[in-house]
């Protein structure tokens, strides 16, 4: 059982700022096992992109809705209660509404709604008093199907709830906290920033509150962009928390409201709008196909076996990169199976029956390359 104390405190929707308002408390990132050997270049190629899907993912996203789902929480007064999972019929909408507002963008991947929690990668709860979180990109795939990835809080706590919405969306699709970006210069008053975000209807701990706001992510796990103040991976911050930009000490710190222009262009960088299928290069099983990158880019390819048996596919070369095979549905590409060997010291390989008359898209996403910036693929 968790322990939590739901907030009681009403909140007029226009009240924005931090004394007001539930912040995203982000978990903790999955660490992976890295070769201690790695470079810093190569570090920080496998941390800027190594939670990003591979663009053309469908990522499929179940709210729950059974009577049992939830959790049981110890209260102050020792007593217990239990919190569902299930949210109203306006949260979910407003869910839907922000996973349309990404895709709208034209990026190289869809959402799709199911009734089956086996089948999501993304698992919506609407529990109260447990903040607003999601897990970051692809560490979403380390939690069963009776798990959440990504919670709302009841109160989505000001405006119409869209922003709340597209910012934890933001962090599935692996967009880190912009207010932690090193390249924003920003000078926190910690003991006001701890205070205040110890206040209803956060009442976060200090170390929360150290890794979500005060916490700069590595020089070598970002993007290396300028500071976006727009940006909806940004929190809004009451006046007073900020010593530098000084103009933050007597005003708040307010994003626009939206997706900014920024965020827009990064996002199509990571996921840019697909190439068709029938467009696609064509694999030819034992013939080795010569691919070069840079990092972040994707290699995608189609696979048409002539015979149903086990094929392996697998690449070659000094590289660092998470390998995909989807097949091709009347509803979309499903994926299959994918080996990640960012930060290893073998190359990415996958084993796996495939069926004659059925197309097979192979997508191959690269992290970092420490040669000439060619790698092969193979399918035998």
């Amino acid at each position: 059982m968790a322990s939590a104390k739901p907030s009681t405190k009403s909140r007029s929707k226009n009240e924005r700022h931090t004394k007001n308002r539930v912040f995203c408390a982000t978990p903790p990132e999955i660490k992976r096992d890295i070769d201690p050997q790695a470079s810093p270049p190569r570090l920080r190629a496998i941390n800027e992109y190594g939670k990003i899907w591979a663009n053309g993912t469908q990522l499929r996203y179940y709210f729950f809705n059974r009577s049992s789902d939830g959790e049981t929480i110890f209260l102050n007064d020792g007593s217990t209660k239990f919190l569902p999972w299930k949210g109203t019929a306006n949260q979910r909408q407003l869910v839907r509404d922000g996973f349309s507002i990404w895709e709208g963008l034209k990026i190289g991947l869809n959402f799709e709604e199911v009734n089956d929690r086996s089948e999501a990668e993304i698992r919506i709860g609407f529990m109260e008093g447990d903040g607003h979180w999601s897990y970051l990109g692809r560490d979403v795939l380390e939690f069963g199907p009776s798990q959440r990835t990504m919670n709302l809080d009841r109160d989505i706590s000001y405006g119409d709830g869209i922003e709340t919405v597209l910012h934890e969306i933001g962090h599935t699709l692996g967009l880190s906290h912009e207010h932690q970006n090193p390249n924003a210069g920003i000078v926190w008053d910690d003991q006001a920033v701890y205070d205040a975000l110890a206040q209803p209807p956060n009442e976060w701990d200090a170390d929360t509150t150290y890794y979500n706001i005060l916490r700069k992510l590595p020089h070598l796990s970002t993007k290396g962009t300028d500071w976006d103040q727009d940006s909806i991976m940004h929190y809004p911050f009451q006046a007073g928390l900020i010593l530098q930009p000084e103009e933050f000490q007597t005003r708040p710190l307010e994003p626009k409201p939206g997706l900014s222009p920024r965020d827009k262009a990064w996002v199509l960088k990571l996921y840019p709008p697909l190439t068709a299928t029938d467009q696609l290069p064509k694999l030819k099983r034992y013939d080795s196909k010569v691919i070069k990158l840079e990092a972040g880019e994707q290699f995608d390819a189609v696979y048409a076996p002539r015979g149903t048996d086990t094929h392996q596919i697998s690449t070659f070369g000094k590289t660092d990169l998470v390998l995909t095979v989807f097949e091709e549905t009347d509803n979309g590409p499903r994926f299959l199976m994918g080996d990640d060997d960012g930060g290893q010291q073998q190359n990415a390989s996958l084993e796996l029956k495939l069926t004659k008359g059925r197309k097979y898209i192979v997508r191959t996403r690269l992290y970092f390359n420490d040669a000439d910036g060619e790698c092969g693929l193979m399918v035998h």
